[in-house]
């Protein structure tokens, strides 16, 4: 019986067959499709992510680069001032970095965490150095410490960047 349909009508039951493969080829493409757009999507906003953190990680730098070491230690402004100077750009960065726990596994994500400690360790620095009554030190002696102390985290954060930087080469060359 099914030898009599398949020579009877072999050219209808190829054309079915013909059918079936392509419509079930279809389905397959667009799942496909949807899967690479959805990793080409991700992976988009992992790289504007990231470039968001390197953005803020720079304007975080710059700034304690650019403030103004002398007129705090001083006293020529106030706490508050100095705060509405510092905290913007800090806030940033801790955005970006919540930001990027999407995209980064724990062992890389604490890396940009391990970068965030030390910019609040620079500010924390700033205030024990600046806001304490030690008098054993003069004001150059304590500049100095807070600029010394500076520059060794934005080294040893440097060391980081390039760390991340090279394991996001590899990450995107694959």
């Amino acid at each position: 019986m099914l030898k009599e349909i398949f020579t009877t009508y072999w050219s209808q039951m190829t054309l079915i067959l013909l059918a079936v493969g392509y419509l079930i080829k279809r389905i397959f493409d667009d799942r496909s499709k949807k899967a690479e757009i959805n990793h080409s999507l991700y992976q988009q906003n992992r790289i504007t992510a990231l470039t968001n953190f390197f953005r803020n990680y720079a304007a975080v730098e710059l700034m304690w680069k650019q403030i103004h070491i002398w007129a705090i230690v001083q006293n020529r402004h106030s706490a508050e001032e100095i705060d509405k100077y510092i905290w913007p750009s800090i806030n940033s960065l801790k955005t970006s970095v919540i930001e990027l726990k999407l995209y980064f596994e724990k062992k890389d994500y604490d890396l940009f965490e391990l970068i965030l400690e030390n910019v609040l360790q620079v500010n924390q620095e700033m205030s024990l150095i600046f806001f304490s009554s030690n008098s054993d030190e003069t004001l150059v002696q304590r500049t100095n410490n807070f600029i010394f102390y500076r520059d060794d985290m934005f080294r040893t954060n440097n060391e980081i960047l390039n760390n991340i930087t090279d394991k996001t080469r590899k990450l995107f060359s694959n």
